[in-house]
């Protein structure tokens, strides 16, 4: 028995397009792919920008509170840099400062800082608990290392001096031995 080619007319029609169909569907399936892969990313890098927006925000506020002279009376939420987002980037935050509802009555003042960092449709948010410092837990703590009020005699620590706990001055120690 012979097989002619007249008797397999179209058979190659066929296996022709089962072979663009395959490669079609896989060349949809790679782009199909690679889009998905590239709004992951996007979204990921979106993220990302978001938080460090947020937590220079809470860097923002934490700097701000430290530069008062004095800490911050009341009880009403405070927007240190204005009602609106401030920019940074191509990106916004917005901060605010809640103050403790006990901080009347308390001498360590505690506060709430909020900041939300927003980049493209993305937004993260973060939070930090932020508390003034007792100067009671320091050794020693001066604002000048002087023995005379004119500063003309600086104090000296000598050999066999301890102190135990931290220690802090506004100028500098004076070690000797």
């Amino acid at each position: 028995m012979r097989l002619s080619l007249k008797d397999n007319r179209g058979v190659i029609l066929i296996l022709a397009y089962l072979i663009i169909t395959v490669l079609l569907t896989f060349s949809v399936v790679f782009i199909n792919r690679t889009v998905n892969e590239k709004n992951i990313a996007l979204r990921q890098r979106n993220s990302a920008m978001a938080f460090y927006l947020a937590e220079a925000g809470l860097d923002r506020g934490l700097a701000w509170l430290r530069e008062r002279s004095s800490p911050p009376g009341g009880i009403n939420v405070i927007n240190p840099f204005g009602a609106a987002p401030q920019s940074l980037g191509d990106g916004t935050y917005f901060v605010s400062i809640d103050p403790d509802d006990n901080n009347g009555a308390n001498d360590l003042k505690r506060y709430r800082i909020t900041s939300t960092g927003t980049f493209g449709d993305t937004s993260k948010t973060l939070v930090n608990e932020a508390q003034t410092e007792a100067f009671s837990h320091y050794a020693w703590f001066t604002d000048s290392e002087d023995t005379q009020p004119d500063g003309s005699e600086p104090a000296w620590f000598v050999g066999g001096d301890v102190m135990e706990g931290p220690m802090h001055t506004n100028e500098h120690f004076h070690i000797k031995g």
